[in-house]
């Protein structure tokens, strides 16, 4: 018994597990945003269901409208609920320009 619980402590420390548990809440909180950001797109999709269904221009900017609305929605909410940081965003977009 000693002897198992003094492999188990020495395998499962919680130092060796945090940045696991912590990725998987970044990644919770990340699913909670974006399924809220769809929720307001539906909404947002709804509301200019008119638009969507006129004329050429009308449906362009409805569309930019809709495409707006999802960004600045996740955007405020991904910082909202710390799934990510302005620093981590800046990082992801240098390194997509950058290779």
């Amino acid at each position: 018994e000693r002897e198992v619980r003094a492999l188990r402590d020495a395998i499962f420390t919680s130092e060796q597990w945090a940045p696991f548990v912590a990725e998987w809440r970044k990644l919770i909180r990340m699913v909670v945003a974006s399924v809220l950001m769809g929720g307001a797109v539906w909404v947002a999709g709804w509301a200019l269901a008119p638009w969507l269904a006129g004329a050429q221009w009308q449906k362009i900017v409805a569309l930019a409208l809709l495409v707006g609305t999802g960004m600045t929605v996740y955007g405020l909410l991904a910082f909202l609920l710390k799934a990510t940081s302005l620093a981590g965003l800046r990082a992801s977009f240098g390194k997509s320009h950058g290779e």
